[in-house]
């Protein structure tokens, strides 16, 4: 063990003597754990609240064993952060997952922690392009001007040139009228 030099210790006391020493004094009952605890004769017992054990049980056993190494944070460098936080902008404008991986370099795995981290909800559903909602639009104009009562679902599919399951979804969606197969014309 070292010994402290005279000169060590003079520096110590001149130090002390400058704060004051109701600063410098610990309290009665103060204590380093994060949570009070007791000796029952055998080891520390926790009185009351949240358990901080490393072992995750109502004491602190002073035996033995291995204990957890506190991992810190891996580092990031300001491009992770930058990246970070432009996915969790998108995710707040309510962009779905795969706009987000068009938009951002990075994987849906990556962007689900992201948004876990931040607190944040991923909106659900099938992203569409802009292509693809002006196409959307021009196959509903379609049906609604094909459906007239008179044709059936495979009819109208057949005019626009699509399958009639498309057809079958835009007539429940937006409430169209037509034929039932085999109704009278």
């Amino acid at each position: 063990m070292d010994q402290i030099t005279a000169e060590e210790r003079a520096l110590i006391d001149r130090a002390l003597a400058e704060i004051p020493e109701e600063v410098r004094r610990i309290p009665a009952g103060a204590t380093a754990f994060p949570a009070q605890y007791k000796w029952n004769g055998r080891d520390l017992v926790q009185v009351g609240g949240v358990d901080h054990s490393w072992r995750g049980a109502d004491r602190i056993c002073l035996g033995s064993g291995p204990r957890p190494s506190r991992r810190s944070p891996p580092r990031q460098d300001l491009e992770t952060l930058r990246l970070e936080a432009a996915v969790a902008e998108s995710i707040r404008e309510g962009a779905t997952i795969t706009e987000m991986e068009r938009k951002h370099p990075c994987g849906s795995d990556r962007i689900r922690r992201i948004a876990r981290d931040h607190g944040l909800t991923i909106q659900r559903g099938w992203s569409k392009g802009e292509a693809a909602d002006a196409k959307s639009a021009e196959l509903d104009a379609r049906a609604v001007e094909l459906a007239d009562g008179t044709r059936t679902v495979a009819e109208i599919a057949k005019a626009m040139g699509v399958r009639h399951c498309i057809v079958r979804r835009r007539v429940k969606r937006l409430g169209l009228n037509v034929r039932k197969h085999g109704e009278a014309a």
